[in-house]
């Protein structure tokens, strides 16, 4: 799977990506720790959706994000894990963006 991922949230297409800033920015935001959390909580995965969804769309804010989450969850939670994956083992990746649906994450 490519470090980026489309994904349809509440009707609306967004894109998912790998931002080594995107994720700083996140960080500081939120005061969470993306790299070495303690437990993959809620407000964990609001920052890293948050940490996702910078580069493609950076004037989403982290009320906005938090609206995505609820009916989306389980999807959310695979992908974000799918793109931890694959950031772990590819370096920059010039491959079209993926798509998901509520079903989870295709290539």
């Amino acid at each position: 799977m490519p470090a980026e991922v489309k994904l349809t949230l509440n009707g609306q297409e967004v894109t998912l990506a790998y931002d080594w800033d995107a994720q700083i920015k996140a960080e500081k935001d939120t005061g969470v720790n993306l790299i070495t959390p303690l437990e993959a909580n809620s407000e964990f995965i609001r920052a890293m959706l948050y940490a996702r969804l910078l580069k493609h769309h950076p004037q989403v804010t982290l009320q906005e994000v938090s609206s995505l989450i609820p009916h989306n969850v389980n999807l959310i939670a695979t992908t974000l894990n799918k793109i931890g994956e694959t950031v772990e083992t590819e370096s920059d990746t010039t491959e079209e963006p993926a798509k998901a649906t509520e079903d989870g994450p295709t290539s």
